[in-house]
C-alpha cells in the first residue's frame, strides 16, 4: 500500500501548495505586496517551511524496523556500494534515474520559453503554477494504485512517457491553454517520478541494504540535479531554449529505453525467488 499512503499525503500537500501558489501569484505578485511581491511571496513560503518543520521535530515518531543491519563506520558503508550495484537491475534502474534526471534541466526554463512566446504576467505565473501542482495533487492517486497493483516499474515508463509527450507539447506551444496542459502534464510527471523512483529503490535488494541504495540512489540524482540547471544555463546563454529542451527528450528517450530493455519489475523477481525456493 506504498503507493496509496504517498498519494493521499501528497494529495493533501499538493492541495494546498496549489492553492497558496494561486493565491501568491495573483494577489501577492501581480498586486506587488509591500512593495516587491516576489521577495514577500518567498518570506511567507519561508513562514510556512519552518512551521511545517516545526510539527514535524514535535509530533512525527520514527517508525520501528523489524531488522536493522549491524552497526558500522561510514566508511565501511560506502564500501558496500559496489556490492549493491552487482544487482544488475538496481544498477540499470540508477542509470535510467540519472538520465531522467538530466532530463529535467528543462524544467526551470519551461516558464522563461513560455514568457518568450506569450506575455506572462502574476496571474498567468499563478495559473501555470496551480496546474503543475495541481498535477500532482490530481495524478498522485493515480500513480500510488498502479503502482501499488502492477509494480512501480510500470509508473516510472508512464512517468517518463508524460514528460517527453509534456515537453514536445511546450515546444510548440502557441495558445495559453497549450502552456498550461503541458505544465499539468510536467506536473504529473514530476508527481510520478518521485513516487516511482524513491519506491523501487525500497524494492531492489534485501530489506537491511535499504538505507544504503536510498543514500546511493540520492547520491546519483542529487549530483545530476545540481550539475543539470547549470549545464543548461550555460547552453540556453549561447545556444538558446531549444538546444536545452532537445538535450532534455534525448536524455529522456534514453531513460526509457533503459527501463524497459534493462530493468526487471522486483517483485517479478522476489516472486521467482520464492518460487524457485520451494521447489
Amino acid at each position: 500500500m506504498r503507493g496509496r499512503l504517498q498519494a493521499w499525503r501528497n494529495i493533501a500537500g499538493g492541495a494546498i501548495a496549489a492553492g497558496l501558489s494561486w493565491w501568491a501569484g495573483a494577489h501577492l505578485i501581480e498586486n506587488n505586496a509591500f512593495g516587491n511581491g516576489y521577495a514577500t511571496t518567498f518570506m511567507v513560503a519561508f513562514v510556512l517551511t519552518s512551521l511545517g518543520l516545526g510539527a514535524l521535530w514535535l509530533v512525527m515518531r520514527e517508525p520501528e524496523s523489524p531488522t536493522v543491519k549491524v552497526r558500522m563506520g561510514v566508511m565501511a558503508r560506502v564500501r558496500e556500494f559496489p556490492q549493491l550495484l552487482e544487482n544488475r537491475d538496481y544498477r540499470n534502474f540508477l542509470i535510467a534515474q540519472m538520465l531522467a534526471t538530466a532530463g529535467r534541466i528543462v524544467i526551470p526554463f519551461c516558464i522563461i520559453y513560455a514568457g518568450r512566446k506569450m506575455e506572462v504576467d502574476g496571474a498567468a505565473i499563478g495559473l501555470f503554477s496551480l496546474a503543475f501542482l495541481g498535477a500532482d495533487t490530481l495524478t498522485n492517486l493515480v500513480w500510488g494504485t498502479l503502482g501499488d497493483r502492477y509494480g512501480f516499474r510500470l509508473t516510472f515508463i508512464l512517468t517518463v512517457v508524460t514528460w517527453i509527450a509534456s515537453l514536445v507539447m511546450m515546444i510548440f506551444a502557441e495558445q495559453p491553454w497549450h502552456f498550461l496542459l503541458a505544465f499539468f502534464g510536467l506536473g504529473a510527471a514530476a508527481s510520478g517520478y518521485m513516487m516511482s523512483s524513491t519506491t523501487l529503490v525500497l524494492e531492489f535488494g534485501e530489506r537491511d541494504d535499504i538505507p544504503m541504495r536510498l543514500a546511493l540512489s540520492t547520491t546519483v540524482e542529487t549530483s545530476m540535479a545540481s550539475l543539470g540547471p547549470v549545464l543548461g544555463g550555460l547552453i540556453a546563454s549561447f545556444a538558446g531554449l531549444v538546444p536545452v529542451f532537445i538535450i532534455s527528450l534525448v536524455s529522456l528517450v534514453a531513460a526509457l529505453g533503459v527501463l524497459v530493455s534493462a530493468v526487471r519489475e522486483p517483485r517479478h523477481l522476489k516472486a521467482e525467488g520464492d518460487a524457485a525456493v520451494q521447489r
